[in-house]
């Protein structure tokens, strides 16, 4: 069974349950959805959007209470669009709406043993992709020192390249990525990065047809690029009634052409991008919008006259 903390800008509900059945519980809590993990704990999701805050409540029967964990996003996506920028350069002038995105997932855990288990694996997880990868592997923030146990995770957490870019290619086996995700980036034109912070490369291919990647920085997006941070945790009963819990982290960019084709009529229509300084004028001097609008008004004058003496009687 795989609980997957799912996050995007366009919906707050963030925590998808496979297989999810709605239960009733004698419960003062805003219990949504109910998911079955084994015959003594249950588990139970309390979203609250306004927050971007979510909580499993795992409920022991034989010690009839309930464990905690909390799901907090910091960092949210921006949906509204950006004015476009007119101090930079012309060089960047299509990158002039942009969205700053510095996303990251922190969980936290209340005395609560799943979750303990679950930061023991993130462990072993980490030091197989250490043994895989190497030094390309950004470390997870796991801390079980103190009796709340939490883990930060990046948006991003190894490279993805094919070598066209500078980077170290990296072999990618169905152990790391079991549902095939990152191949996805290749195709999308996009390189996955070892920073802590988000960013991403976008493909170009220049007049003699040859490939290389613009990189977006300092991890800036253009409107309508949307991050999706991804966490799935999957609970596999065991002998002696013991859990095990998978945990796998997954981040990706979608594309939504809704917001890219606002966009792109926004840059076609955006004004150039640098600044233009006003010109000062002395009290009573005229201006070009001064000359303008006095022409304006000996037109108007003149045609008065000529309709007055077109319709003089003879």
């Amino acid at each position: 069974m795989e609980l997957d903390i799912h996050y995007d800008r366009t919906s707050a509900e963030a925590l998808v349950y496979k297989n999810a059945q709605a239960l009733s519980l004698k419960n003062d809590l805003a219990i949504q959805h109910l998911t079955n993990v084994q015959t003594d704990c249950l588990v139970v999701q309390q979203c609250d959007p306004s927050k971007k805050m979510w909580k499993l409540l795992v409920y022991d029967a034989t010690a009839e209470e309930y464990c905690e964990i909390v799901f907090r996003m910091e960092g949210v996506l921006v949906t509204a669009d950006l004015v476009v920028a007119n101090n930079i350069g012309r060089r960047v002038s299509r990158q002039a709406i942009v969205l700053s995105l510095t996303t990251r997932v922190k969980l936290v855990g209340l005395d609560c043993q799943a979750f303990k288990l679950a930061l023991q694996q993130t462990k072993l997880i980490q030091g197989a992709f250490k043994r895989h990868f190497g030094t390309q592997v950004t470390a997870w923030n796991v801390r079980d020192d103190l009796s709340d146990g939490f883990l930060n995770i990046s948006a991003n957490f190894f490279t993805r390249s094919n070598g066209t870019d500078g980077l170290e290619a990296v072999a990618v086996g169905e152990g790391v990525d079991p549902f095939s995700i990152l191949p996805k980036f290749k195709g999308a034109g996009l390189v996955h990065t070892i920073d802590n912070a988000v960013k991403y490369y976008r493909k170009s291919v220049d007049a003699n047809g040859a490939v290389f990647y613009d990189k977006i920085f300092p991890g800036n997006f253009r409107v309508g690029d949307t991050v999706e941070v991804r966490a799935s945790a999957t609970v596999v009963s065991s002998k002696h009634s013991a859990l095990k819990i998978h945990f796998h982290l997954h981040a990706m960019i979608l594309h939504d052409a809704r917001f890219s084709k606002a966009a792109e009529e926004k840059r076609v229509t955006a004004n150039p991008p640098f600044e233009t300084k006003k010109r000062l004028r002395k009290k009573g001097a005229a201006v070009d919008e001064d000359l303008e609008v006095g022409e304006t008004r000996k037109k108007l004058k003149q045609l008065a006259v000529t309709d007055d003496m077109d319709s003089t009687p003879t």
